[in-house]
């Protein structure tokens, strides 16, 4: 039908969705619009925009579109540098990716092209501009008893940590050698360097890299424990480094590079020792792995690779806003921060989620034996949008009972029931909610779909 803004017309196709149901959805950038055309029909439904261009909550300027299995609608915006969700029916989107000008931090975005939403709800972005993609992780939904309730809030805590690898500041080193993570022990991060080093090189970049609180230092070993684990780390690998220990001056006297008393002793039969100098004359000042045998022995100043020790994890995190994991909270969405450190770099950045407290789910009362069991709902109120409830699984009684009600008695609903596998079992247009509904029992499990601006369903 040509170029134009009718429903029946489009004007610059950006993205295209077809969803399980055969529903094609359009991004119909030119008229600022996402248009969702039924199979068959002869025109489109606008599902997210329509206002024309802008940045407002129920504006879009499309460049990419995803719906998931609810029919939410996601829709990148390049030149917004945001992605919107729009729930069936909304008559504005929410932000859920970006949205905070255009640039490069963990809740920027950068003309943003391709999404995509996996199965657990995570969102991924193509952030063209910061040439990176990045990931949105799902909410975290729980659910209370009621609408009147609170639920315990919980998410995985974030753990301090120890990056893969550190690069050597080009100062220290312009070849720009690599600390590779070996492990942890006690608290401890062990890192191995890629390139050979004279021992005073190595412990300088050691001291270096990392801050008072993380006291990075070359390897010092205080237990035949810790010996081991380094050991067997490196036993396949062919590396002898530098560690931690140093000749005092003295003959048959060493000290650890950290200012720790020496008291480790299990070393190679005489080892290490200076037998072979003295106070004036030290001829093997410095302390590295004997390769193939576990043991440390004194060395000269050779060209080797080194291990250094951080004393606390690298990375941290803390968090800087929203409820307390395992708080308990009344029905809402509340957004949690946390503020990530890296200690080398001393970069800071921050990520965020959301949680959500929500009260459609189903309170099942009485014996579920009894012919005459029900399924009372206690939701007090939802926003626009609709809400819904789900059974499952069915009662034994032979029919459900549903009664709606609602502050304003002259509202009429619309009223959808379908099975677990998306069967519409049920339709009721213009609703009365101070009617009830005798629904016949079925087979599947049911979810009931009210749609309207407020209501309480009891």
């Amino acid at each position: 039908f040509g170029i134009g803004s009718a429903p029946n017309q489009l004007s610059i196709v950006s993205a295209v969705f077809v969803d399980a149901a055969g529903n094609v959805y359009v991004g119909d950038a030119g008229n600022s619009r996402v248009q969702k055309w039924a199979p068959g029909a002869v025109s489109g439904v606008t599902v997210a925009g329509g206002n024309g261009s802008g940045s407002a909550a129920n504006q879009v300027i499309p460049n990419d579109i995803y719906v998931d299995a609810a029919g939410n609608v996601f829709v990148s915006e390049g030149s917004n540098h945001r992605v919107q969700k729009w729930a069936p029916g909304a008559t504005q989107g929410i932000t859920v990716a970006g949205g905070n000008g255009q640039g490069m931090a963990a809740n920027q975005l950068n003309y943003p092209a391709s999404i995509y939403l996996d199965q657990a709800g995570s969102l991924y972005v193509s952030d063209n501009g910061n040439n990176r993609v990045q990931k949105y992780a799902a909410d975290l939904v729980f659910t209370a008893v009621s609408c009147n309730a609170t639920a315990t809030i919980t998410w995985p805590a974030f753990r301090d940590t120890f990056p893969a690898s550190i690069a050597i500041p080009e100062e220290l080193d312009l070849s720009r050698g690599m600390l590779s993570f070996m492990g942890s022990m006690n608290g401890h991060g062990y890192y191995k360097s890629s390139l050979a080093y004279t021992w005073p090189v190595a412990k300088d970049i050691s001291f270096y890299i990392g801050d008072t609180t993380v006291n990075g230092h070359l390897l010092t070993i205080g237990s035949s424990a810790e010996n081991n684990f380094i050991y067997n780390q490196l036993k396949s690998t062919g590396y002898s480094p530098w560690i931690g220990l140093s000749n005092t001056g003295k003959p048959g006297q060493f000290a650890w590079v950290n200012g720790e008393s020496f008291s480790y002793s299990n070393w190679a039969p005489n080892e290490p020792s200076n037998s072979n100098g003295n106070g004036r004359y030290i001829k093997e000042p410095y302390v590295r792995l004997m390769d193939g045998y576990g043991n440390w022995n004194d060395q000269r100043s050779d060209n080797v690779p080194f291990i250094t020790e951080f004393e606390s994890p690298l990375i941290r995190y803390k968090q800087i806003s929203g409820p307390a994991n395992g708080s308990a909270q009344p029905v809402g969405t509340y957004e949690v921060c946390y503020e990530k450190v890296n200690t080398i770099t001393d970069q800071k950045e921050t990520t965020c989620f959301n949680v959500q407290v929500v009260c459609n789910s189903a309170a099942s009362t009485g014996t579920t034996n009894s012919a005459a069991n029900a399924l009372e709902r206690n939701i007090s109120s939802a926003t626009s949008g609709g809400l819904s409830i789900s059974s499952s699984p069915n009662p034994s009684s032979r029919y459900f009972k549903i009664k709606v009600t609602s502050s304003q008695p002259s509202t009429k609903l619309d009223l959808v029931v379908m099975d677990i596998a998306g069967k519409v079992v049920k339709i009721k247009n213009d609703f009365c909610p101070t009617r009830q509904l005798r629904l016949a029992r079925t087979t599947n499990p049911v979810f009931i779909s009210c749609r309207l601006t407020r209501v309480a369903i009891k």
